[in-house]
């Protein structure tokens, strides 16, 4: 199972340049996997996510804290040619990385890579938005309601109670609106 898996992340990415990930301090370059251009969420850069306190507004949570992740032109287009990120996200992380349940950080990371490749033209700081709601589904047991359907009721409603579906539209910058409410 882990070989078929491993085959279909390297194919995955086969035809698709990453973005240079510049090493993290005192790492290799690497990402979670140990692989090149898998990247946690992106960090907060600075002051402006400060404002909810130490660790800025999703500091507890894990979820990132940069703010507008997708808030631009290149991202906005680019999700433009998709029904709905957290559908694909959904995909990501049921067919690819439900082996890496038990490790939040890889399972956030293959998620994100997962996305990147799934949305051409789509940025890693956006595509880390989707893999951190889909941990943050995962770490507050949002994952079984989420597997068949993300906009199910079921689902929407422990992502609301959680937080993760505000956390979603703080990182990326744009509405959580891809359901029919």
């Amino acid at each position: 199972m882990r070989w078929s898996w491993i085959i279909a992340l390297v194919m995955m990415g086969c035809g698709t340049e990453t973005p240079a990930v510049p090493p993290a301090p005192g790492g290799d370059g690497g990402g979670p996997l140990g692989i090149t251009g898998l990247v946690p969420p992106p960090s907060n850069p600075g002051p402006s996510g400060g404002a909810s306190g130490a660790g800025g507004a999703s500091g507890a949570s894990g979820a990132g804290g940069a703010s507008g992740a997708c808030d631009n032109d290149a991202d906005l287009e680019s999700l433009s040619f998709v029904s709905s990120g957290r559908q694909i996200a959904r995909d990501c992380s049921v067919d690819f990385c439900s082996g890496l349940l038990d490790d939040g950080f890889r399972f956030q990371g293959c998620v994100s890579e997962c996305v990147a490749g799934d949305i051409p033209g789509v940025s890693v700081e956006c595509a880390s938005c989707y893999g951190a709601a889909e941990r943050c589904g995962l770490d507050n047991l949002c994952y079984l309601r989420c597997r068949i359907d993300p906009c199910n009721s079921t689902c929407v409603s422990c992502l609301t109670i959680a937080g993760c579906l505000d956390e979603l539209a703080e990182c990326t910058g744009i509405p959580v609106d891809d359901c029919e409410r």
